[in-house]
């Protein structure tokens, strides 16, 4: 069986950064990568994986200006192509 996977990971970061954060959790570095590379690359090691889909917002002014969607496909463990589509 094949599935895909939502990452549910769209948020505009406005605690965090709020909080002292300098730029998107997604991107903070854990263990020399940032946090959203180590989650995808967790599910492209798995072969029933086809797709892994995420959301990077784009704000400005505390608003957000646009979405990013992002689609991974995955083929027996492996990337085979990265899609993105902007939403406004």
């Amino acid at each position: 069986m094949r599935i895909a996977v939502i990452v549910p990971a769209a948020g505009a970061s406005a605690r965090y950064t709020a909080a002292g954060g300098l730029r998107s959790k997604l991107d903070e570095d854990l263990g020399g990568k940032p946090v959203i590379q180590r989650t995808v690359e967790l599910f492209t090691k798995h072969d029933d994986v086809a797709q892994i889909t995420y959301g990077r917002v784009d704000a400005g002014r505390g608003e957000v200006t646009k979405v990013r969607i992002h689609t991974v496909h995955t083929l027996s463990g492996h990337l085979c192509n990265l899609s993105t589509k902007t939403v406004h």
